[in-house]
């Protein structure tokens, strides 16, 4: 996932990305590490896993039923 001058430079054809290259110096290395760490550290990972499953087992939580206390 690039983001345009930010991560790297998106091309189109191969003269392009020999245009880019010049361009390499613009970018933060430390920019692009947090962006990694956002993205794609096993501890993000696993914490989107577990967001997962919390909602899957919300989904499938059978859902209280309300009774009237009302008797006749």
């Amino acid at each position: 996932m690039i983001e345009e001058g930010i991560t790297g430079f998106v091309v189109e054809d191969e003269t392009s990305a020999v245009g880019a290259v010049r361009h390499l110096s613009r970018l933060s290395r430390t920019m692009i590490r947090e962006r990694f760490e956002q993205r794609f550290t096993a501890r993000r990972m696993a914490r989107d896993y577990l967001a997962v499953y919390r909602d899957l087992l919300g989904a499938a939580a059978p859902r209280p039923r309300i009774v009237s206390g009302a008797k006749s």
